[in-house]
């Protein structure tokens, strides 16, 4: 008997690209009503937070931030309405941040 695991699976929603630098950070949009979760790419090191502020400043998300590394997917759970900020801690990074739900 052979035992399969699989990747639990939620529908997209909708997509937002951050290009990011090391001194200026950016904010997706709120996060719609069906949003329960989101996925995290980038192609440098980042740090970001969720949250509901509209906006959070750099030096907050450099030292409370969670870490993202160059290349790795990540999925976070978030609430409807909050927002994601995020900063690079490399020179540029594109961040891909896809929401999905049920």
């Amino acid at each position: 008997m052979s035992i399969r695991s699989y990747q639990d699976s939620s529908r997209n929603l909708s997509s937002q690209s951050l290009t990011l630098g090391s001194s200026a950070g950016g904010s997706t949009a709120v996060f719609g009503s069906q949003t329960y979760q989101i996925r995290l790419a980038a192609t440098n090191t980042t740090k970001y937070l969720v949250g509901e502020s509209p906006s959070v400043s750099s030096t907050t998300i450099l030292q409370t931030g969670a870490t993202l590394p160059a290349n790795v997917i990540e999925w976070v759970t978030v609430t409807p309405g909050q927002r994601l900020s995020a900063i690079t801690t490399s020179t540029a990074a594109d961040l891909t941040v896809t929401e999905t739900g049920t």
